[in-house]
């Protein structure tokens, strides 16, 4: 490759003489020997100080080849495509920066886990794709539909003769309960290695390898960095411990503490993941929208203890003869159920035996009664129903538009360049070739780990250059080809590649 580079820059000179000819004849001598360059050179385009646009090839690090394909790894990159921010190019190339040292630190624990722990302990603990999580929730499954039928069994005694042929013998096996427990065993034991697999890959999990170097210096220093460390690990581990605990009461306190495990579903199908997150990203404002509702709650129970005493009902239920009785009663069923009166025709409110002669008095007060039902159920049935549902629904809405527009710019736009699939497609150039082959944004990231993997004395020219924009957001925002690709220069004769 060095010798191929230096070929090139003596004929830079000759437009015929392009780095791709030399390089596609050095794979193909290497193709023809057995050897897949593929997996050995790799090549991002970059902006350089005169403003033009060139290609720079570089040795992919073993470090890449090694860990790029590990499940965390994957699972990283996988959420740093959807998070990453595409409101314009430059704060694409800006948050891809910052967003890379994650997906580098990644890796590096990867490689910590692997160098501490055996390969098969390692295997649990992200080494390999192992479908513990699936595992883990069908048995929860399996166990939740036992329950269920173990229940109805000893409900329904008649049940036990209609059961036959293998079914008959498993509910029938002398030796059945020890073998459960075997398999909530398994349970448990999958819980756990959820669990200690989140905290080994807990961001949190790596500043605690700094305190042996803090221990013999400052030892407040050591108890707050260990306490805040834990503390956010303990946050990143809070569902897995939850699992734990709930697999630890299933087993020996009640099966029904396996019901809630079956949420853990949320976190393996992304849709579900999506709705949630519709519903608690203004989980604020819901919470806002539902005290006002208690208040209004609240003072509609006042109101009815003081002039509608034993008259007033919420789904057939009375309960006003106090305000603490009257004010549960609205909280159980106000929100979705319209008042109930005693009796027909008028409302009736409780004046006093003062007041009742009185035909002006009766007449208002009769009037206030229609306005209080009128209110409630325009307030409280409607307008608060529609708030809350307004919310999360709106919400919702965003976030959909929110995805597609996401999966629209993968699929239509090159993340490096921001250049249409079709200005590529009008010049003859296959837009997929593109964005694998010339703006594959994974390869930045490789390069940044090439550089860093590599003794900066031996860097050469191109190679000092990118190190030095390399230091911070704004220099990876110069090097980024921003509406520019090589390929579309050369179609439009603009340049030539070096």
């Amino acid at each position: 490759l060095t010798l191929i580079s230096i070929m090139a820059s003596i004929k830079i000179d000759d437009p015929n003489a392009l780095l791709d000819d030399f390089l596609l004849q050095w794979k193909q001598d290497n193709a023809a020997q057995g050897h897949n360059t593929e997996k050995l050179v790799a090549s991002i385009e970059v902006t350089s100080e005169d403003d033009t646009v060139q290609r720079i090839y570089f040795a992919i690090p073993a470090f890449v080849t090694t860990y790029w394909a590990y499940p965390e790894v994957r699972k990283a990159k996988e959420k740093f495509l959807w998070a990453v921010s595409r409101e314009s190019p430059e704060d694409k190339l800006s948050d891809f920066y910052v967003r890379s040292k994650g997906l580098i630190q990644v890796m590096r624990r990867q490689e910590a886990l692997r160098r501490l722990l055996s390969p098969p302990v390692h295997a649990i603990f992200g080494g390999v794709s192992l479908k513990m999580r699936p595992i883990f929730l069908l048995l929860s499954i399996l166990f939740n539909i036992a329950n269920m039928y173990w229940q109805y069994r000893l409900q329904y005694p008649w049940t036990i003769e209609r059961e036959f042929g293998y079914f008959k013998a498993i509910m029938e096996f002398e030796d059945r309960d020890q073998y459960i427990f075997y398999v909530y065993c398994v349970h448990f034991a999958l819980a756990a290695a959820l669990f200690l697999r989140a905290t080994f890959n807990s961001p949190a999990a790596d500043n605690l390898r700094t305190l042996q170097d803090l221990a013999p210096r400052n030892i407040i220093a050591v108890t707050v960095n260990s306490f805040t460390n834990v503390t956010l690990i303990f946050l990143d581990t809070l569902w897995p411990i939850s699992l734990m605990a709930f697999s630890i009461l299933g087993i020996f306190f009640s099966p029904y503490f396996f019901a809630p495990i079956l949420l853990d579903v949320i976190n393996q199908i992304r849709l579900m993941s999506f709705l949630l997150e519709a519903i608690t990203r203004n989980l604020k404002r819901i919470a806002y929208t539902l005290l006002l509702a208690i208040v209004f709650l609240y003072l509609f129970a006042v109101i009815t203890i003081v002039g509608f005493k034993d008259q007033y009902a919420l789904a057939g239920k009375s309960a006003c003869s106090d305000l603490i009785s009257c004010f549960k009663l609205q909280i159980d069923y106000g929100l979705i159920n319209p008042p109930e009166w005693v009796g027909d025709g008028y409302i009736d409110p409780y004046l006093g035996a003062e007041l009742e002669d009185n035909s002006y008095v009766r007449m208002a007060s009769i009037f206030a009664g229609s306005l209080f039902n009128f209110t409630y159920i325009i307030l409280i049935n409607l307008v608060l129903q529609a708030i809350i549902s307004g919310v999360i629904i709106d919400t919702f809405s965003e976030m959909r538009e929110e995805s597609e527009a996401i999966e629209v710019d993968m699929r239509e736009k090159c993340f490096i360049c921001s250049i249409d699939r079709d200005e590529f497609e009008q010049l003859d150039i296959p837009f997929v070739d593109h964005v694998k082959k010339e703006h594959n944004m994974w390869q930045y990231i490789w390069l940044m780990i090439y550089l860093e993997s590599k003794d900066p004395l031996s860097y050469t020219g191109p190679e000092q250059y990118l190190s030095e924009n390399l230091t911070d957001k704004n220099g990876f925002m110069k090097l980024g080809p921003i509406r520019q690709s090589v390929s579309i220069n050369l179609k439009a004769g603009k340049s030539k590649e070096v």
